[in-house]
Order: structure tokens, then sequence, then C-alpha cells
């Protein structure tokens, strides 16, 4: 058993200040590069002359099929051409094949904007690709201003370069924010995808580190090559297996690449969570190192991938994490039995320590369960605290984050870290030290199985900073000399591989805090292994003064929770989301003001007037409609959408329906929504619109329809000949009806409009219709 006899302050001071310098070390790798000025060498990347592009691009909203939307294309189009390319614009009507929990199903026209490099031999493509579309609530600084403007700016520097080895083929794709529909089109009906070897495609924020992803089923090749290619790199297969775990290989474009068979790095920043898809996502806002860093990974890779040979592909897997910036890689094949060795290194630390007496089973046991107790403690406590602020509305949400969510973030791993550091600063006094060590190992062995078993790509993050950990300890318990030199520096040496590996992974998580309450519990558990990896420094360095390293992070809890509370109100920097939308209710004849706030504010309370009432809407497809707040508006006669009935035929017990949709008001998007029939199968335009099982099972079935034509769509539908379907029809444009006997007050500073993910959708006029086509319908 360890006492503070045995234990110098120099020696405990020396393994903090180890510490707390690679932590820092380590940290420095989430702080984005300084951007290279204007002035910088024609074949550099310079964010500031990147910049120039964005105040146009980013200033206002501009959602496919908006007449904003057609001047951002125009201006790409038109700086392409500076530059001495020949991009054209390709226009296509597609749909979707996202599915995210089922209809409706997103489609639409898109105009995406093409071109090509020739290389000088070509045996391949490389794919640039970014989306210039923007939600209707954000003019789309970040997401994705950022990418369009790299992408300029590298063309810009390989245009200017000697050419390139292989063909570059760039992409500006539209309707990303409706389901990567400028994608699909790509992949679906241009020729030259059939060329294209890899792709790069840059999609993100505005602010925070850049992170890279690999999607391909098989990630060895593209792993090593952007290994050779990049000096530091912030990727990890522990990204992939969150991807497979969460139900998806990708979202954005890089689904819709990927799914055709092309290896696909995605690249951007997600530090802007608070701003993302909100009025706030301007250039303003947007950090210029951020796009430093984005082009400095864009760059490097098309000149390397277009000087490659891509003829003949690897097709393996690899494990890979960052370590100090570097990338590290190993066969996936190495993985069982770099676990099974870990699990011998484990179990033979243990008995060696039994058979020269200085662990004990039932000490060890009351380690393993002390860490157990506590992980699932601290995690339950954040979550508990978590829903409290939230209760409380001491969280100032903005749409996916909230503004105060990363000093919480800071509070919670902190407050873990004081719960940790608590217990190795109690416990080991009672059971040894190095039984309480022996456990807490013991705790991350299982941590280990429990993570193979699971996803096996991130089976490293524990491991090898378990081997080590357990290097350390075997060493000791071997040489049963504590006061060693050679075993301090060991010790100190081997607590690396765990700040390495968890630190930055902690940092990033309360950098890009999407779901806090989730996160915050998340980061807690991450700290607290963390804790478990490093217990024998620990226990040293609380040794002398128990209650020190404890209090002081409770104390840096307390504070950043205070912080937090008090900087929870809304103001011009910090915004309220809010909604209004006028809706004409064309069955009933009725209007109403439709909103999906909980409650009236000192804006939508002019609107929301004599006591609002909670309804659910049916007219955008979801099962059991959408919750609204709704009052009576004055009813405008606004035209009706319409349905036209083509052709109407009966065949082997099925009923085939082809309908003309439109809006004689000339909205931007449609919703059309099926009831009350099992929709076999479906196509739009021609093309195959996607009918999943659940959309049988519950007879729901419909899809949106962005840049709408003035003449409208044709869709034809198969149900089962027996029943009659029921058509809900709602046009949707952008800006709220002019209704003359309200004078609307604008929206304060400290008010922005809510976006939703579907339908995205504040200060919209909707006019709805149901049709019953139970006979062949005539245009009304």
């Amino acid at each position: 058993m360890s006492s503070s006899s045995s234990i110098s302050v120099m020696e405990a001071s020396v393994t903090f200040v180890f510490l707390v310098l690679v932590s820092a070390l380590a940290l420095g790798y989430l702080i984005p590069p300084a951007i290279v000025p204007a002035s910088a060498l024609a074949n550099q990347f310079s964010a500031e002359r990147a910049f120039r592009h964005l105040e146009f691009i980013s200033r206002e909203p501009h959602p496919t099929g908006s007449a904003a939307n057609a001047g951002v294309r125009d201006y790409i189009v038109e700086q392409l051409k500076l530059l001495g390319l020949k991009p054209k614009v390709q226009k296509a009507v597609a749909a979707t094949s996202w599915d995210i929990g089922g209809a409706p199903y997103a489609s639409g026209v898109v105009q995406n904007v093409v071109g090509r490099m020739s290389g000088s031999n070509s045996k391949g493509a490389v794919l640039l690709m970014a989306h210039y579309d923007s939600v209707a609530t954000g003019p789309g600084a970040g997401d994705n201003g950022s990418g369009v403007v790299t992408l300029l700016e590298t063309l810009r520097v390989l245009r200017n370069d000697a050419p390139l080895t292989n063909d570059l083929v760039y992409v500006f794709t539209d309707g990303e924010e409706d389901g990567g529909l400028g994608a699909q089109a790509f992949v679906d009906e241009h020729p030259w995808i059939k060329d294209v070897s890899v792709a790069l495609i840059a999609d993100g924020n505005g602010c925070g580190v850049v992170a890279m992803s690999v999607f391909d089923h098989y990630n060895g090749w593209l792993v090593r090559e952007f290994a050779r290619a990049l000096p530091h790199v912030l990727a990890a297969s522990i990204g992939d297996e969150v991807a497979k775990l969460s139900g998806g290989a990708a979202s954005g474009d890089h689904l819709q690449v990927s799914q055709k068979g092309v290896p696909v790095l995605g690249l951007g920043a997600a530090g802007c969570q608070t701003s993302y898809h909100t009025m706030q996502d301007n250039f303003s806002q947007l950090d210029s190192r951020t796009l430093q860093d984005l082009g400095n990974y864009v760059l490097p890779l098309a000149r390397h991938f277009g000087n490659l040979s891509l003829e003949r592909i690897p097709q393996d897997n690899v494990i890979y994490f960052p370590f100090f910036g570097h990338v590290i890689h190993y066969p996936d094949a190495w993985g069982l039995p770099l676990f099974i060795g870990t699990v011998f290194v484990l179990v033979s630390v243990v008995l060696l320590g039994f058979r020269q007496k200085v662990l004990t089973v039932r000490d060890v046991a009351l380690g393993f369960l002390i860490w157990i107790i506590g992980a699932t403690a601290t995690g339950g406590l954040i979550a508990f605290l978590s829903l409290a602020l939230l209760k409380l509305q001491l969280m100032n949400r903005s749409f996916t984050s909230a503004y105060n969510a990363q000093l919480y973030a800071i509070a919670f791993a902190a407050l873990a870290a004081a719960i940790a550091s608590g217990i190795c600063a109690v416990f080991p006094r009672k059971i040894g030290s190095k039984n309480f060590a022996a456990g807490a190992f013991l705790f991350c062995g299982a941590l280990m199985l429990l993570t193979y078993a699971l996803a096996s790509g991130a089976t490293y993050l524990i491991m090898w900073p378990l081997i080590f950990a357990l290097l350390a300890m075997g060493y000791d318990v071997a040489l049963n000399r504590t006061d060693s030199q050679q075993l301090k520096i060991v010790r100190l040496f081997c607590m690396v591989p765990a700040i390495a590996l968890f630190v930055p992974l902690i940092g990033y998580l309360g950098i890009t805090t999407v779901d806090p309450a989730q996160n915050f519990v998340l980061l807690g558990i991450l700290t607290t292994i963390l804790f478990a990896l490093l217990a024998a420094p620990i226990v040293r360095i609380v040794t002398r003064n128990r209650m020190l390293l404890p209090g002081a992070f409770f104390v840096i809890a307390l504070v950043f929770i205070a912080v937090g509370a008090l900087r929870s109100g809304y103001d011009t920097e910090h915004p309220k989301p809010d909604s209004i939308s006028y809706w004409l209710d064309g069955d009933g004849g009725k209007a109403s003001w439709i909103s999906f706030d909980e409650k009236p504010d000192d804006w939508t309370a002019q609107f929301l007037t004599t006591h609002p009432q909670n309804d659910k809407l049916g007219i955008f497809g979801a099962a059991g409609g959408d919750a609204v707040l709704k009052s009576a508006a004055p009813n405008l006669s606004l035209p009706l959408p319409a349905v036209i009935t083509i052709e109407d035929s009966t065949t082997g017990g099925e009923r085939t329906l082809r309908l003309q949709v439109s809006s004689p008001r000339h909205a931007r998007v449609i919703w059309v929504i099926c009831r009350n029939a099992a929709v076999l199968r479906a196509t739009l335009e021609g093309r195959n619109v996607q009918v999943g099982e659940a959309d049988r099972r519950n007879k729901l079935w419909g899809f949106i329809f962005v840049g709408l034509p003035p003449d409208g769509v044709h869709f034809d539908l198969t149900v089962n000949a027996s029943e009659t379907p029921q058509l809900t029809v709602t046009d949707q444009s952008d800006g709220l009806a002019d209704v003359p006997v309200i004078n609307v007050k604008p929206r304060g500073r400290d008010r922005m409009p809510l976006p939703e993910e579907w339908p995205f959708f504040d200060s919209t006029t909707l006019a709805s219709r149901t049709f019953l086509i139970d006979k062949p319908l005539r245009n009304e």
C-alpha cells in the first residue's frame, strides 16, 4: 500500500506538470492554422484570397430553386471562366437515395456546375465536390460557402500549376440540403462519373479544426495515401464505426458518391453548431483559420491523388488514428491478435501481482467495482444535471446545440475529473494503490471487450493506452522497487498514449457539441475512462494532498456551470430561434398562423393572439402529424395546389395512377402526401422514388419537391386496386403572406428564424388541399 511518505512532493509535482504539458500539446492539434495572406505565392492556398468570394456567396439564404440560388450559381460559373476553365450547368430532376426514417422523400430540379481539367496522362479522374445551396433559414457561409470558396481557390492554384497526371473533375452541387439531390443527379446522369476513381468532398461549418472521414467499403488505400499526402491529419477509424452504429455510412453528398462505389474523403469542420443552418451562419462569423485548414487538406490531396496511379486500387481495411497529428495505421487483420495480446498482458500482469503477493483477489475485485460504480454514477449525475439545466431554461438553445454548451462541456469534463480524482484520492488508502490500479485496468479491459464486440475499429482507443499502462505496472510489480528512478521515468512516458488519444477526443467533443445532454454524458464517461487508464500516476499525484486535485476540478466545474448559467439568456449575439408561417387550409376554407415553438414570444405573439391552440398538422407527412401552435388568421384568396389525373389503369389487382401536380401561385416547394393506401411503387418524372416497408405498413407515403417548375411535375403511383388513395398537397412559398389588416413589426435582433430539418421553414406561406382519388380528376 502506497503512503504519502513514499512519494515525494517533487515526484508528484513532476508527474502533474508532465501530464498538463502533454495534454496541452495534444489539445494544440485542435487549433486551426494561421491564415496565408493574399500576398503569398500563387502556388499556395490562401484563405484570404478564398474569403473574398464568400461575401457574395453568403450574403443571403439561397435555397434550391430560389433567385438567390441562381445568383450564386452564376457567380461560380463566372469565377471559373475567369480562371480559363469551361464550366457547364447540368440541369436535372433528382430524387434522393437518403432514407432517414421513411417518407416524405426529397426530390427537385437541381442545377450543378460541372467542369473538367485534363491531365497529362490520365489513368482515372479525381473528383472535387462541394454544394453551393444553403437552407432557407441561413446564408450558408460555413455550410457550405466555405467548401465552395475552398474549391475555387484550389482550382486557381491547380490551374496555374503544371498539369496533373490525372483528370480533375469539379462539381458544385445544388440541392444538397434537400437530400443530396445534386450529387444524386451527377452520379445518375453525368457520363464523367464512370471516370472518377476517388472523390474529395468539402462540406462543413465555418469554424473549428477540420476533420476527415473515410467513406468506402475498403479504407486501406485511402488511409495510406492521405497519410502520405498530409503532414498533420485529424481522422480516425472510430468515426467510421460511429457512422455504422448510427445506421449509415455517410450523409450529404458523400452518400450518393460512395454508393456509386467511389472511395470518398469527406472534409469539414464542425465547430459552429450554434450557427448551423441559422442566420448566424454568415461570413462575419466564419473563422478564416478554418478556411485555411480546409485548403491545407484539399489542395495537397488534389495534387497527391492527381499525380497518383489510379488504375489498381488495393481493397483492404486498416485501423487508423491520429497521434500528435500523425496518422498511425495498421491492417484490420491485426485487430484480433492485438486484442488477444492485450488481454494476455492484462491477465499476466494481474497473475504476476498475485504471485508476488502485491495484489489480492478481494481488493482487485473491489477496485474493479469502484470504477464501474464511479463511471455509472458520473454518467448518471451529468445526465441529471443536464436535464435540470434544460428544465430550468439555463441552456440557451440555438438549433442543434446551445450557445453556452461549450462552457457546460468544460464544466462536466471537470466534474467527471473531480469525481475520478476523488476516487483515486480515497480508495487506494483502503485497498492499496496497486490493487486499485489493477482494478482500474480490469475495468478498462472490460470496456475494451465491449468495444471490440460492438465496434472493433474503435478498440484502439482503449487498447493502446491500456497496453502501455500495463507495461508500467508490470515493470513495477516485477521490479518491486517503488523508489527506482528508471521506474518513475517509465511511468511518465507510459502516460502519453492515453493522453494523446483521449484528450483531443474529449476536447473535440466539447467544441462540436451537437446534442448537449448526450454529449455531456459521453464527455464525462470518456474522462472517467482516461482517469482509470492513468490511475497509477494520478494516485501518486494526489497522495501528498488528497483533496487538492479533486477540489480544484470541482471548483472549475462550479465556476463554469455558474458562468454558463449567467450566459443563458438571449441577445443580439445569441439570438433565440422562433417561427411563424401562414397556412391556408383549402379543404376547410380557414387560414391559420402556425408555429413550431412551444409558446409565443414577444415577436410571434402578434400573430398567435387570443390563446393559440396546440394542434397537429398532417400536411408534412409525419406519422401522427407535426405538433404546432395555431391561431386564426385572415383568409386570403390564394390559388390552391392542383392535381390532374392523366392516366388511371388497373391490371392484376394493382392500380396505377399517372398524376400531374402544380402550384398555380408558383411556389418554390410542394409537398405531396398519400394516405389510406399502401404505395407499392412510385416514379417521379420517370425516376424511381423510394418506397419503404414502413411506408407500406403505415399506408403513409409522400415526397417534397424543391425548385418546382411553373407547369408542375408528373408522378406515377401504383397501389392495391382495392384501396382509394387520399392525396394532401401543400405548396410552400418563401415569405409571409401579405395580410393588409396586420402591421407586422420586424423581428428583434435577439430573435432569428428557426430551422427545421423537415421542413426548413419559417416565414413561409402554405396552401393545402386534399384529393380523394376514387375517380379521374378534372382540372379545377
